[in-house]
C-alpha cells in the first residue's frame, strides 16, 4: 500500500482533535471536535481493511508485530511519566495506578484506546473472515455484543 498524503491529513487533523480535547478548551470547542476519536477508529478499520486485501495471514508473528508497535511505545511512555512523577510526586504512585496503567485498562487513563486498537488488531482478521461469509446480523450482532 503506498502512503497516501490525504489520509496522513485526517490523521492529523484526529490527533490534533484528540489533543485538543485534553487542553480544557472552551465548551462550545469541546463539543464541536467530538468525532475526534471516532475519527481515528474508523481510520483505522478502513487502513486495516486496505492492509487486509493484501493477503496478509494472522501468525504469532503478527501478533507479535502488532503488540510491539502497539503497546511497546505505550509502555516507554508510562515509564518515563512515572518515574518523572516519582521524582515530584511519589505519593501519587499506587501498585494499582501502576498495573491499571500498564494493563492498559483505566490507569492514568486514556490508556484504554491502545488496548482497542489492540483488540482490533488480532480479531479483526477473524472477524473479516466471518463477515465476508455472510453471517447472518444476529449472528453478527452477538458476537459483537460478546
Amino acid at each position: 500500500m503506498t502512503r497516501d498524503i490525504k489520509i496522513d491529513f485526517i490523521r492529523a487533523i484526529g490527533i490534533s482533535l484528540i489533543i485538543l480535547a485534553h487542553v480544557s478548551p472552551p465548551n462550545w470547542l469541546f463539543q464541536l471536535r467530538n468525532f475526534d476519536v471516532p475519527l481515528m477508529v474508523i481510520l483505522s478499520g478502513y487502513l486495516y481493511s486496505k492492509k487486509n486485501n493484501q493477503n496478509n495471514k494472522f501468525s504469532l508473528s503478527y501478533v507479535v508485530k502488532r503488540f510491539k508497535r502497539l503497546v511497546f511505545p505505550v509502555w516507554l511512555f508510562l515509564s518515563i511519566l512515572f518515574v518523572g512523577i516519582f521524582f515530584y510526586q511519589p505519593q501519587m504512585i499506587t501498585l494499582k495506578l501502576l498495573i491499571t496503567s500498564f494493563g492498559l485498562y483505566s490507569g492514568i487513563g486514556y490508556v484504554w484506546i491502545i488496548r482497542v486498537y489492540l483488540i482490533i488488531a488480532l480479531f479483526g482478521e477473524a472477524l473479516s473472515k466471518l463477515i465476508n461469509k455472510r453471517l447472518s446480523i444476529y449472528l453478527f450482532i452477538y458476537l459483537f455484543i460478546i
